[in-house]
């Protein structure tokens, strides 16, 4: 298992790191191998072969490393559509590496917590609301049928009492209706 420590340290830097140093690594492998080969005269008859097959290696292990960096990035790429499609803020994004990607999905997964206590917040407020409007409009209710009890005890019968009692009942319910309003905003 030790022999995998040097090649995780490897895959630890960044990106461009990454492409950096195998860009490097290849140019000098192939070089070192094609000075040597120059040196050597038994390297003479298979020059072009000692040239091909390092460079073979570096194309290999390249196509490889590129794999290996964009395949966290389609599973990020993957994990946010399905969020988005199904509207899942359970949903979390593997965050695999240290590098760029692994940031990146870290973030993206603090963002979807917050998202998540941020919607729990709004419903308990929306319930705290109705609760609130409930109390309110039975309130109004109660206060309408005791102004429409104390009219009618105070004005009395008749066709006088009863324009008397419309007309205070008319302001009684456009007080009722602002403070309604007011309570709604």
């Amino acid at each position: 298992m030790r022999s995998a420590a040097p090649l995780r340290g490897l895959l630890s830097f960044s990106l461009a790191g990454k492409f950096t140093f195998l860009s490097l690594a290849g140019i000098a492998t192939v070089f070192a191998i094609v000075f040597a080969a120059e040196n050597l005269a038994w390297a003479q008859e298979y020059k072009v072969l000692l040239f091909i097959l390092p460079t073979l290696a570096v194309v290999l292990f390249t196509s490889w490393l590129v794999r290996r960096v964009t395949r966290p990035l389609r599973d990020l790429e993957g994990a946010v559509a399905v969020i988005e499609r199904d509207y899942d803020l359970t949903r979390r994004a593997r965050a695999l590496s240290s590098d760029e990607v692994g940031q990146v999905a870290a973030r993206i997964n603090k963002m979807l917590d917050w998202m998540s206590e941020l919607v729990l917040r709004v419903q308990q407020n929306t319930r705290d609301l109705e609760a609130s409007s409930g109390r309110l409009h039975q309130a109004s209710a109660a206060l309408s049928e005791s102004a429409t009890a104390q009219l009618d005890v105070e004005f009395g019968a008749g066709a006088p009492a009863a324009r008397a009692r419309a007309q205070k009942r008319a302001e009684i319910l456009e007080v009722l209706a602002r403070l309604e309003e007011a309570a709604a905003a």
